[in-house]
């Protein structure tokens, strides 16, 4: 590195705004808003619903709905109470996708990231104020757990939830988009399911035809993936465009 040049971490440090600046510089005067929630949302068209893959045709609501409906069965069968499906959001923003999961009782919200955005009131488009979320996460005991996407395997048991979502996160990752992916596919259930956008593959077709002929269940769009645990690993190398040249290689990333 010459005299004088600044770091990568600098020169990242200097061209972009953390998330918190960012909303505290621009959102109050853009109406600038993180409030997708799953169905509904303020400031926006955008909704999980409508933004995020599907997965074998059906969006996260009609997921949760299954796997919520499917838990009132087996708990009816067995005269039991239903066992709660746990739904985990990465980088949940200002929490409006779990204040609205949380209006269903048999799912328990978890919130994985910084919470800062839930502690500052917002402006919607049309110049409405809206307090902060942080009291009614608190009321209706919604989990918030504050740490990176990149230790979320250290703070979160594997094994445990059963619908994930992760809206406009990876692209702030600084890992494969694979490492991360290894991660969230570990902390599902057999038969769980995560959504995740901001992700671009350009071999998508041959790497899904590969993951599925391994028995995994990805589907991968131009900007998203969806898939479902159908194994207890994914223990698969993943063909890599690496160096100058931009040939590809196999890199063994994936193995646990």
């Amino acid at each position: 590195m010459a005299e004088g040049e600044p770091s990568r971490l600098q020169y990242l440090r200097n061209r972009i705004l953390s998330s918190r600046e960012a909303f505290e510089r621009f959102g109050s005067d853009t109406g600038q808003v993180i409030s997708r929630g799953l169905t509904h949302s303020i400031g926006t068209e955008q909704t999980y619903e409508n933004i995020l893959p599907r997965f074998q045709g059906k969006t996260i609501v009609e997921v949760l709905a299954d796997k919520t409906e499917t838990a009132q069965q087996k708990a009816n069968q067995l005269g039991v109470p239903p066992e709660r499906v746990k739904y985990l959001d990465i980088g949940y923003g200002n929490g409006f996708a779990l204040l609205e999961a949380s209006e269903n009782e048999l799912i328990i919200p978890i919130g994985y990231g910084n919470s800062h955005l839930t502690e500052v009131e917002y402006k919607d488009l049309d110049g409405t104020v809206h307090p902060p979320t942080q009291s009614e996460l608190n009321v209706r005991r919604v989990q918030l757990i504050e740490g990176n996407v990149l230790d979320i395997g250290h703070n979160i048991t594997g094994n445990s939830i059963d619908v994930i979502s992760m809206e406009q996160v990876m692209h702030y990752t600084d890992l494969p988009y694979w490492e991360i992916i290894k991660r969230i596919y570990r902390l599902l259930k057999p038969g769980g399911v995560a959504f995740i956008d901001n992700t671009y593959f350009s071999n998508r077709e041959e790497l899904s035809s590969f993951l599925t002929a391994q028995g995994y269940s990805f589907e991968i769009g131009f900007d998203n993936i969806s898939f479902q645990k159908t194994k207890p690993t994914l223990d698969v190398p993943i063909r890599t465009k690496t160096g100058e040249t931009g040939e590809f290689q196999t890199v063994e990333i994936l193995r646990e």
